[in-house]
């Protein structure tokens, strides 16, 4: 048996939203019981329903603000025209936050071994004297490393090279503390040595000879390696 129902559609949807009078919702009962094309026209538009109510409430919320938008916010700012600026403000104090995270753990490793180390950095005199009698008197053509107040940790590298020759033959080098105790000595041959002991942080001498003659006396400054203790 066909349905005669022309307006089906709009019915269902009165029905269910509950727009119809006692009397029509007790007629559209009776009638869909007995068609069972009106009732799987119901029954359709029902499961679409609950479908919609469990499901597309999040279809239609606000996606979250992607991070690099954030971040553009953060860092500027939008003109009435729509155009951005920077905000130098944020960005100045973006800046000073991030110096401080970086620099900090130094500044304060700096300031606890100022605090426990503080003398092994006063200068000796009389070898402060030798560097600038030395410097005066003599035109070198060896190139140095560590070079005069090179602050270094870790393992130091001790290198001389000469501009117009090849170092060769043997050398001595000699380290001094600044209470002018010798603390290392050593035979080399060749034009480097590595120092691989840690020192106590301080101020300290280098001296460098040859067979016949003093090449270089010079200062450097050791810090302790930031992942030792002072």
């Amino acid at each position: 048996m066909s349905c005669e129902i022309k307006n089906r559609d709009d019915l269902i949807v009165r029905y269910l939203s509950g727009e119809m009078s006692d009397t029509e919702m007790l007629d559209f009962e009776t009638h869909y019981f007995d068609c069972q094309t009106c009732y799987n026209a119901l029954k359709l538009l029902e499961t679409g329903v609950a479908v919609i109510r469990q499901e597309g409430a999040s279809a239609f919320e606000k996606p979250a603000t992607p991070w690099y938008h954030r971040f553009k916010k953060w860092f500027s700012f939008e003109l009435p025209s729509g155009e951005f600026r920077p905000a130098y403000g944020r960005l100045a104090l973006t800046a000073v936050f991030l110096g401080l995270l970086t620099f900090a753990p130094f500044l304060y490793q700096d300031y606890q071994i100022g605090q426990t180390y503080g003398e092994n950095f006063t200068p000796h005199g009389f070898l402060e004297s030798r560097i600038s009698q030395f410097q005066r008197s003599t035109t070198s053509d060896l190139t140095l490393t560590p070079v005069n107040d090179a602050n270094v940790s870790g393992e130091v590298l001790f290198r001389w090279e000469f501009k117009n020759a090849v170092a060769v033959g043997n050398y001595e080098l000699l380290i001094f503390d600044n209470q002018r105790q010798e603390i290392f000595r050593r035979q080399i041959s060749g034009s480097e040595y590595r120092l691989q002991e840690v020192l106590t942080p301080g101020l300290y001498y280098w001296v460098l000879l040859d067979e016949t003659d003093q090449l270089h006396i010079g200062r450097f400054y050791y810090r302790r390696p930031f992942f030792f203790a002072p």
